[in-house]
């Protein structure tokens, strides 16, 4: 490829420091490469790993890696005898080619002595530390409770205000981000420079405010100007002290005083006003509108902090601040004790320990040495890099050494700031660059990616969104840099006359039915793409070709309605294959391998037994696994349900034998070997003996049998490997290892125990081969790097969402360290530096996502398809439309002119009711046994479905759902313990008594009544047991212990009196505490009931305890109202387990105990349809009843309990 100008100067220019600003598409991987190899050509003195590059990711070390072996490999092939490229070659395992954690590693490895380390350390990956940052958490906040009976300890000042919930949150938050925040409070200056710091802070943001303001709201500078110049004609007027304060609060901004024109403007009270005084109706409805207007401006303002001092709330954060310093030693010992323990190193510390190596006077002689062998130094993707990887750059090769320091990056595309990136070291390297060499940054410019037409619609949208968010270009914004093309924009074709697409969708109704209308859309448009031969542009031909699915990309901000899309796609016939996502562990294959090697390690549980014999590895029916349950060896009714491990020795009559038989065969098989081999030859042996991975190809293929993707054999594939990567895992306790070494089958599950709780991001596996011909689909993080010819850009008409928005401590290079106060009434208060600094981060949140929209749109090489319904003023299709002067309101389908490009307008309608295009199916519905054992000898590779195999269909795996969730959405307080008492921080006045919250006390009742036998203790024996139960429940203060203490002794005490507590005593067979899980076809239901008892009589009872207050005037049904759509699913829960309908009743413990027994009318009538319920189950029709009388449901009670 010729090389343009730019780039020949990026890749010769030597003897000074060099930034390159490389825009999209714009070559730097090949001038990177180039000028690794340029060097060495122009220094022969200079060793192979004397030149020392860093990248971003692994996969970019393994691609530059390879250019330059090649590079090397070619140059000592040509090369004369004695050239110092044969000596090159063969020292080319030296390569100096890494990540900057390799690059750390290897510092830190060849000096280890002097960094005071064991140079034998593993690097822990990220699952691992999670794991490990979690437990850190819990046995801090574990000792902080032990150390808090004592009083000992300066962190235990925060107990005057935190929970629980804060500290785990705020820990877990700081703890993602241990080097930013490591970094930050070894700096944290006292409370007197806090102070001083959030004052300037404060100073700079009034007016920068005020300018934002006046920008987002051109109205209200117009109405400044106007104000002023009223004239009171009649002081009487009752508008007329409105119109002072105006004037006032005008005259106060202008001489700069923020904060008094804002206290002005918000005594504005628009009341009265005679129409003469004002020049008629008409001008005295405008000079309401500007008031109105003024003071809802200046209330924004106010909320924003712009009103704010320095005050007391500020004192009382500053110091707070010392003791979270002091909370944070703790958790960061505990933390680096447990990677001690492990003799293990997480990528913070390779960073921190380089960093205080490097930075270290004198040096060790050893490191002097290492570091004076680094002639030069490049780094790729400099603008993704944190203040500390700045720091140890700067400390390799500053931009003042004369020809050492290379950097290549883009500003635009820093879009990491959650991963500690700061894309303000990049705009500093800037400026040293500058000021030690007397030149800018070199730019890269030729897009060798996008058409002209693209590039030209690119230019113009971005030269408008990267504005400053400021008077000027802050260190965290980026500026416009335009592109220029390489190749000239195609003909228009009539799949796509224009080289950018607007779909403006239509207002469906919520959030949720926007996606399922703009998925179908999509799918729709994508169909006419393939259908119509879009032609594309293949790089590798020069030439161009018919559009394929692969070459389509759909990029979303997050992952978390995918499901949707995924389900619209595959019922119109659109292949997909999701690249990214949380859905791993909650993939169908997945869990039924887990569930398989769960039951392996623990036979006698029936759950997830259950799920093995009605997945693909055992295929039995649901009929199936009733009459194991229920019927003995004979076919004989059984009076209680059988362990469904013991059934299977003596199984009954039913209608799949030899499926039973072949169940039973590979159970006992693979539990011989379980102990004895690793967890990847046990997975590997069931696999082969069930054929499950040829069943899978079979559900991925269409009715040819052709493979469309290979997704769930892909997951499948990874859970093997993450079998096979553990192998070498150290135990950590229980289990004994298989003979042929390896983790143990309990540590492998409790591994993956623990990574499916903390929801670790697993992608599912992507298809094995390009050719799959499927769109995908993937985070705008993800395709970072990528390119497609066709790019689709969904969900644009959402507000961007704020990612630090839910956390009480922001930390940040920027403005520090600022916190939040929890005031006596338990509500979050936030001082006024925390204002300022929430200003500030919402700022640089800001300039990120306009950022991540442009390395969105840049991803594209041919076609750009924006998708999103207009109406949100803060969204990216707001700002794109506003960039290309486009009206959304008056828009229809047209082709809009612009010079150097097309945009392409379309206001799709919405889809059918079903949303499926006729003639098209994705999936190959029902197939005889016989016809997909023929289909399996059309995948490659896979094993033979066994005979007796029958087809399933594609298996859903929703997400489990709490009972509790149906009646309402969790508030903040749920299952949250507060582990110390609200009382008083300085600053945050209380005169109220301390008092354990309600929910604390129902929890300490319900806790008591699990324990039946505690009910006959006598009231002074069972106090210090419930004070010993409120401690462990987190209520430390001994006021709210004792008031907690009380409270449940008169709830108890109500029960105790009552009719009710006679017939639970005489009860026959009595259950407390029974969870259970309920499978339905819209979600898995789990929960807990409290109480099963038969009565004397014989007939079983559901109770339900409830601690709230119900006055004595309030009707009980009244008061149960509420409950029934939780009792109705607890009281089919409760059939399915007893095999009969039980009487389900509610307990009101507080009114004396009263019980309203639940009819079966007003269950079956349970309020509201569930499509009013929150999760997942809205989508199902109906009235609970029918729901449930439709289900195919199996409740089986939670592991480990007794039914």
């Amino acid at each position: 490829m010729i090389r343009t100008a730019e780039q020949e100067t990026a890749i010769i220019s030597e003897g000074r420091a060099l930034l390159v600003e490389a825009g999209a598409g714009t070559g730097k991987t090949s001038v990177l490469t180039d000028r690794f190899l340029t060097l060495l050509d122009r220094h022969p003195d200079w060793p192979l790993d004397s030149v020392v590059a860093v990248t971003f990711t692994e996969k970019a070390t393994r691609e530059m890696r390879s250019r330059i072996r090649q590079g090397v490999e070619q140059r000592a092939r040509s090369a004369l005898p004695g050239s110092p490229w044969h000596d090159r070659r063969r020292d080319l395992d030296r390569l100096q080619v890494s990540t900057i954690h390799g690059l750390c590693a290897r510092i830190l490895r060849e000096n280890a002595i002097a960094a005071g380390i064991d140079p034998r350390f593993e690097v822990l990956d990220e699952q691992e530390v999670g794991v490990l940052k979690e437990e850190a958490v819990r046995r801090t906040l574990a000792e902080l409770a032990v150390a808090v009976a004592s009083s000992a300890g300066g962190s235990l000042d925060l107990r005057s205000s935190l929970l629980v919930r804060d500290l785990r949150n705020e820990l877990t938050g700081l703890l993602a981000k241990r080097g930013t925040a490591e970094h930050l409070f070894r700096r944290l200056p006292g409370p007197a420079e806090l102070l001083e710091r959030w004052s300037a802070g404060l100073e700079k943001m009034r007016p920068a405010a005020w300018r934002e303001m006046l920008s987002a709201e051109p109205e209200f500078g117009r109405a400044l100007a106007d104000i002023p110049t009223l004239v009171l004609t009649d002081p009487g007027d009752k508008l007329a002290e409105a119109v002072t304060h105006a004037q006032d609060g005008c005259r106060l901004a202008v001489q700069g005083d923020i904060p008094a024109a804002l206290a002005a403007f918000a005594q504005i009270q628009l009341r009265g006003g005679k129409k003469d005084n004002w020049g008629g109706a008409e001008a005295l409805d405008a000079l309401k509108a500007d008031l109105k207007l003024a003071r809802g401006c200046a209330e924004k303002l106010a909320e924003k902090g712009a009103g704010e001092q320095i005050g007391p709330n500020d004192e009382a954060a500053a110091d707070a601040l010392l003791h979270w310093r002091d909370l944070w030693v703790r958790v960061t010992t505990t933390y680096d004790r447990l990677k001690a323990e492990r003799q293990a190193l997480d990528f913070d510390d390779l960073e921190l320990h380089a960093y205080r190596l490097l930075h270290r006077e004198p040096r060790d002689d050893r490191l002097a040495a290492h570091l004076a062998g680094i002639r030069h130094l490049m780094v790729d993707e400099f603008q993704d890099v944190n203040e500390i990887q700045g720091e140890i750059v700067y400390a390799l090769a500053h931009p003042r050494d004369a020809g050492r320091f290379f950097a290549v990056g883009d500003a635009k595309q820093s879009i990491y700031r959650f991963r500690q990136a700061q894309v303000s070291v990049f705009n500093r390297a800037g400026r040293d660059v500058r000021l030690h060499t007397g030149s800018g940054p070199q730019p890269l410019g030729r897009s060798f990616r996008a058409h002209a037409g693209l590039v030209a619609a690119l230019n113009d949208a971005f030269d408008r969104i990267l504005q400053p968010t400021g008077e000027g270009y802050a260190d965290f914004e980026a500026r416009p840099g335009p592109l220029t093309h390489d190749r000239a924009a195609p003909v228009p074709h009539v799949a796509a006359p224009a080289p950018v697409e607007l779909l403006l969708l239509p207002d469906v109704g919520d959030a949720e039915e926007t996606r399922r209308c703009e998925a179908a859309i999509l799918a729709e448009r994508l169909l006419a793409l393939q259908e119509q031969q879009l032609p594309v542009w293949d790089r590798g031909r020069s030439g161009y070709r018919p559009f394929r699915f692969d070459d389509a990309a759909i990029l979303f901000r997050s992952t978390t309605s995918l499901p949707v899309y995924e389900e619209q796609f595959k019922a119109a016939g659109l292949p997909y294959l999701t690249v990214s996502g949380r859905g791993f562990y909650n993939r169908s294959e997945v869990r039924d391998l887990l569930a398989l090697l769960a039951c392996l390690y623990a036979p006698n549980d029936d759950l997830n037994l259950a799920t093995v014999l009605r997945s693909p590895l055992c295929n039995l029916s649901d009929e199936t696994l009733y009459r194991l349950r229920w019927q003995g060896p004979n076919g004989q009714a059984l009076a209680e349900p059988a362990a469904l491990f013991v059934a299977l020795s003596a199984p009954p009559p039913t209608t799949q034998p030899e499926e039973v038989a072949h169940a039973v065969q590979t159970l006992t098989a693979l539990r011989d070997m379980a102990g004895r081999v690793s967890v990847w030859q046990l997975l590997r042996t069931a696999l082969d003996r069930t054929g499950y991975e040829a069943t899978l190809a079979l559900n991925d293929a269409d009715a040819d049998h052709h493979v469309k993707t290979g997704r769930s054999r892909g997951n499948v594939a990874k859970l093997l490997a993450l079998a096979r990567d553990s192998g070498g895992a150290r135990p950590s306790g229980g289990g004994a290892r298989p003979s042929g070494g390896g983790a143990s089958l309990s540590d492998f599950l409790r591994r993956v125990e623990d990574l499916r709780a903390r929801e670790v991001r697993e992608g599912e596996a992507p298809a094995g081969a390009p050719d799959a011909g499927a769109v995908q689909l993937m985070t705008i993080h993800a395709a970072k790097g990528l390119e497609f010819p066709v790019v689709v850009v969904a969900a644009l008409g959402s507000r961007p969402g704020r990612g630090s928005s839910a956390r009480h401590i922001r930390f940040d290079p920027e403005f520090g360290i600022v916190c939040e106060l929890r005031d006596a009434n338990g509500d979050w208060c936030k001082p006024a530096g925390y204002r300022w600094a929430q200003w500030l981060d919402e700022r640089m949140e800001l300039a990120e996502s306009r950022r991540l929209l442009y390395v969105a749109c840049t991803r594209a090489a041919d076609l750009l398809i924006l998708s999103g319904r207009p109406g949100e003023p803060l969204s990216w299709l707001t700002a794109l439309t506003a960039a290309w002067d486009l009206a959304p309101d008056d828009a229809s389908d047209t082709v809009v002119t612009r010079t150097g490009y097309n945009l392409r307008v379309c206001c799709p309608e919405p889809p059918s009711e079903s949303g499926v295009r006729e003639g098209r199916s994705f999936d190959s519905g029902p197939q005889s046994a016989a016809a997909l054992r023929s289909g399996c000898s059309s995948v490659a590779g896979m094993a033979e479905m066994p005979p007796l195999a029958r087809p399933l269909p594609s298996a859903i795996a929703p997400r489990p759902i709490a009972v509790t969730h149906l009646q309402r959405r969790l508030n903040e307080e749920a299952g949250e313990l507060p582990l110390l008492r609200p009382a008083v921080l300085a600053g945050c006045d209380t005169g109220r008594p301390q008092r354990a919250p309600g929910y604390l006390v129902g929890n300490l009742t319900h806790r008591v009544l699990a324990d039946w036998e505690c009910l006959s203790m006598p009231s002074q024996e069972l106090r210090p047991r419930l004070a010993a139960w409120a401690t462990r429940l987190g209520i430390t203060d001994a006021g709210a212990a004792e008031h907690a203490v009380v409270q449940v002794l008169n709830l108890l005490g109500n029960l105790r009196r009552s009719a009710l507590f006679r017939e639970i005593a005489g009860a026959e067979e009595r259950h407390t505490e029974i969870p259970f899980s309920l499978a339905t076809p819209a979600g898995t239901l789990h929960g807990v009931i409290d109480l099963l008892f038969r009565d004397p009589a014989g007939e079983w009872r559901l109770v339900d305890w409830k601690t709230e207050p119900v006055g004595r005037e309030q009707a009980l049904q009244d008061a149960a109202q509420p409950h029934l759509l939780q009792l109705a699913v607890y009281a089919r829960a409760a059939e399915r387990f007893l095999g009969l309908r039980p009487h389900v009743e509610i307990c009101f413990l507080a009114r004396a105990a009263a019980v309203y027994a639940c009819t079966e009318a007003a269950l079956a009538a349970a309020p509201g349809p569930l499509a009013a319920a929150p999760g997942p189950l809205a989508a199902a029709p109906g009235p609970l009843a029918a729901a449930w009388r439709d289900a195919m449901i199996e409740v089986l009670p939670a592991p480990g309990e007794a039914t």
